[in-house]
């Protein structure tokens, strides 16, 4: 099977189980905190494996429990209504736990510190980025038509994702090697990426008629601005991958690499849509 094909068939039965875990609405979304739980684990193993190659890292499963800490305590605090400060607490104590372990993480032979800046740095940057970015998924459980609006974002990230693909695949090939960081990217794929976001409004507006009492004009700010942070987080990501000669983060997804591979668009989209929602839309 081809790689197309493989992606192909990522995409149709990959998406469909998103967006019902999204749809779930049994115990405040409890099937999507679990898969949001879940891609921590797997990207904080993913980018901890990435950031080993070219850095000194704290010990492993102790960021991957750090990172998933801050998703957890979010859930929970959406599912049993719990103060918002719980979340702040999560997070605030994985960040002062990465600088309180390296006080014993010095080389035992030299008694020498000079790697901790980086052990500290690496465990830092997967902490914020595997486990805080993505918990704010988590968060949008708590919006009035929860459904509706996160099965709105991840359909904005898709539809960027694909139509980026399909555009960039199909007219792409004399316009690539724009951007350093993903030579491979092109022109019209980043044209794509603005073009499938307004495909994905009028599917969610057809599955979601509650989407309509919000005004058209709001909806395409929050795909715009969702879709220019998604195309960023994919840039983002090949900068760490190419700081430390990776190509993909894994090999678990057919025709896409690792799962980080996959959902960096989403990690770094999703602060922007929560924000905005809130902002524009009052929830």
């Amino acid at each position: 099977m081809n790689k197309t094909a493989e992606r192909l068939l990522t995409f149709f039965i990959g998406i469909p189980i998103v967006l019902g875990c999204a749809a779930i609405t049994w115990c405040s979304y409890l099937p999507l905190h679990i898969a949001i739980l879940i891609a921590t684990i797997l990207t904080s193993f993913e980018l901890h494996g990435i950031l080993s190659k070219s850095m000194c890292t704290q010990n492993k499963a102790l960021t991957i429990i750090l990172s998933a800490l801050i998703p957890l305590m979010t859930s929970l605090t959406v599912i049993l209504n719990l103060p918002f400060e719980t979340v702040i607490i999560s997070m605030t104590t994985s960040v002062m736990m990465v600088f309180i372990v390296e006080i014993w993480g010095y080389d035992r032979t030299t008694r020498s510190f000079d790697k901790s800046l980086q052990r500290v740095s690496s465990s830092l940057l997967i902490v914020i980025y595997s486990g805080g970015l993505i918990s704010f998924i988590s968060r949008m459980a708590a919006f009035s038509n929860a459904s509706a609006f996160i099965c709105l974002f991840l359909l904005i990230i898709f539809g960027c994702d694909s139509c980026a693909w399909f555009f960039g695949v199909t007219m792409g090939k004399n316009n690539k090697g724009y951007v350093a960081a993903s030579p491979n990217k092109s022109i019209m794929g980043f044209v794509g990426g603005y073009v499938g976001p307004f495909i994905s409004i009028a599917v969610a507006i057809f599955f979601f008629p509650v989407l309509k009492t919000y005004p058209l004009w709001k909806l395409f700010v929050l795909a715009i601005a969702t879709s220019t942070f998604a195309i960023l987080g994919d840039l983002v990501e090949s900068v760490l991958k190419r700081s430390s000669n990776t190509k993909d983060s894994g090999n678990i997804i057919p025709g896409r690499g690792g799962l980080l591979d996959s959902v960096d668009s989403v990690i770094f989209s999703a602060p922007v849509y929560y924000l905005l929602v809130r902002i524009l839309l009052g929830m």
